[in-house]
């Protein structure tokens, strides 16, 4: 009869050493744990950005980005035929990445218009944003913009 006393004794430790040790595991690891589709901080691009490296054909690039998520790029290249293009959008930043979705206005002094829808994407690298993936030609020129 001791036995059994001291054997149920050490199996009811047992259990709570590892129902103890299982709560320790997950109190430990579920933090770890992030939700990806939460929004990155915008304060890293929030402001005006210039081209800065870009095909000299074309004017140089200005991207403002707004603290709500929006934002607006210019362009005006001024040659043998004016070029002026606007466009609006909206953007996401999620850690170092920048995604862009907008669309562009793009108007010439022979009196063209049109207008796209662009969807670009960038990587923050100190005080610069270069372009990893693009899909307008206007903004894909820039190879990367700086404060």
């Amino acid at each position: 009869m001791a036995f059994l006393t001291i054997h149920d004794s050490n199996c009811k430790l047992m259990k709570n050493l590892l129902s103890l040790l299982t709560l320790l595991v997950l109190f430990t690891v579920l933090p770890a744990c992030s939700n990806d589709d939460e929004p990155g901080d915008t304060s890293a691009v929030v402001g005006m950005w210039y081209g800065d490296d870009y095909d000299h054909f074309y004017s140089p690039v200005t991207l403002k980005f707004n603290s709500d998520g929006t934002g607006s790029a210019v362009m005006d290249h001024h040659g043998t035929l004016d070029i002026v293009q606007r466009g609006n959008f909206t953007y996401k930043v999620k850690g170092k990445t920048v995604t862009i979705k907008g669309v562009l206005s793009c108007a010439n002094s022979a009196g063209e218009s049109d207008t796209k829808d662009f969807n670009n994407t960038y990587e923050i690298q100190g005080k610069k944003l270069i372009v990893t993936n693009g899909t307008n030609w206007y903004t894909t020129r820039v190879k990367s913009y700086k404060r």
